[in-house]
């Protein structure tokens, strides 16, 4: 903390960027929650909105929507000083959560919301699981194979506990033969290619490859997502092709989501460089920018979240959008169906949450930061108003 920095301004800080202790946590609260200090709350919170990039921050239906929930989960005390904090919208484009994870915490260790559930012990979070089809159609179940298994069809070896499939770099012995991974919903998986690039699929996709690299491009083509990070060779470029769409690689790390049910491609640079063709455009994002292609439409460039669009690879969800986008998520990492009854559009959320957690503690978080309800029947989740 500086010299020139106040208590209040370091604590929200540190939570703002999660890295206060438990006991900061509570300094924090008792502090927001003393009438004396809203004068230096108040211009704590401005200082960080100016300071925070605005790839952070949040639009203002998922703001409005965080301010509802907050005035409408608080106790009565707290809501009637909220009332006064005129500036809680504004800070809750960029820092909601500071002023929500209170409100969490406290229904928390309250009562949660009443999330309906029906045979909810079906559906457990994803984990490392992956199917490998070689040319010839033979299938192989990664998450039970054995590295001798594998290694007596490809020249590749399994590193099973880490979920992730090593082939030989540049083993090229006879044919060259093409290889697919395909990830279930439900399922993620680690892959490292003959060049030594790496590859990580999120839930549903899939990575096509070759088993050795050997003419002077090296190609891949994918579908779903997938986060890459490519070996440099400056002599033969990386080429990722999805749909119609090709990514030009020489040494980089981006990530490629390419969903059938999701409203458009989006190619996210993270390092390096790389550029995305689709007929004859072709966009250079900079880093920390991504290339979104949608149908019938010309490519555009936009600033990019990076920690929040590459959060699944990290085991992390991070919300900020609406509830179709999230549960789109849900839907691929727990194998499960999302249902809607009744209107439940221009709903948004922004949280961050583990994709390792029960499907109940998810939803309870998803409830105690908008209005909407949830009932688990079987593999199915309904949303309701």
């Amino acid at each position: 903390m500086s010299m020139q920095e106040s208590r209040i301004t370091y604590l929200l800080r540190a939570y703002a960027n999660d890295t206060c202790t438990a006991g900061e946590r509570e300094e924090l609260w008792m502090l927001l929650s003393q009438e004396v200090n809203d004068g230096e709350v108040e211009a704590a919170l401005q200082q960080l909105i100016q300071d925070t990039p605005p790839v952070h921050h949040m639009d203002e239906t998922a703001a409005a929507d965080v301010l509802k929930a907050i005035l409408t989960q608080a106790p009565p005390a707290k809501l009637r000083k909220l009332q006064r904090w005129k500036w809680v919208a504004a800070a809750a484009c960029v820092v909601g959560v500071i002023i929500a994870g209170w409100f969490f915490s406290q229904s928390r260790k309250a009562s949660g919301p009443d999330i309906t559930l029906q045979e909810a012990g079906k559906i457990v979070p994803g984990s490392n699981q992956a199917t490998l089809v070689l040319d010839d159609g033979t299938s192989l179940a990664l998450g039970h194979a054995d590295s001798t298994s594998i290694a007596s069809h490809t020249n590749a070896q399994l590193l099973a506990d880490s979920g992730q499939l090593v082939f030989n770099k540049n083993a090229a012995s006879g044919e060259v033969r093409y290889n697919t991974v395909i990830t279930p919903a439900g399922g993620q998986y680690a892959v490292v290619l003959p060049d030594g690039s790496r590859a990580w699929l999120n839930a549903g996709s899939s990575l096509r490859f070759p088993s050795a690299f050997t003419d002077n491009k090296r190609v891949v083509a994918m579908t779903g997502e997938v986060f890459f990070d490519i070996a440099p060779g400056a002599a033969r470029p990386f080429l990722v092709r999805v749909q119609d769409v090709e990514v030009q690689v020489l040494g980089t790390q981006f990530n490629i989501m390419a969903y059938d049910n999701e409203p458009a491609i989006s190619a996210t640079l993270v390092q390096g460089a790389v550029a995305v063709q689709r007929g004859a455009a072709r966009k250079m994002p900079a880093i920390g920018q991504q290339v979104i292609i949608k149908d019938n439409q010309p490519m555009e460039i936009q600033p990019a979240d990076i920690a929040r669009i590459t959060a699944w690879k990290e085991g992390r969800f991070e919300f900020n959008g609406s509830i179709g986008a999230i549960m789109r998520q849900i839907e691929r990492w727990y194998d499960v169906k999302v249902l809607y009854e009744g209107n439940v559009a221009g709903q948004s959320y922004i949280g961050t949450i583990s994709r390792s957690e029960d499907i109940a503690d998810v939803l309870k978080t998803l409830e105690l930061t908008g209005s909407l309800h949830f009932k688990v029947v079987g593999k199915q989740i309904i949303v309701t108003p």
